[in-house]
């Protein structure tokens, strides 16, 4: 590599195209992150309704059984 090819090289059009690519690489990390953030606060909205979908149903259950215990008393 002569020297001219060496400071062709080492021009700034490279240098832009570096910066670039970083700031778009940092950019989809961003997006990536907010993401799965956006999912895993989804995923613990549908845990808590799971959740409180099974705690009604054992009510429900609990007071069915005594209404039947009611009824036989």
């Amino acid at each position: 590599m002569n020297e001219k090819q060496y400071h062709k090289f080492l021009s700034f059009k490279y240098f832009e195209y570096i910066i670039g690519l970083c700031l778009t690489l940092f950019i989809a990390a961003l997006v990536f992150v907010v993401l799965a953030f956006v999912s895993k606060s989804e995923q613990q909205k549908g845990l808590e309704q799971n959740f409180n979908l099974v705690r009604l149903s054992q009510e429900l259950r609990l007071s069915s059984d005594q209404l039947t215990m009611m009824a036989r008393a």
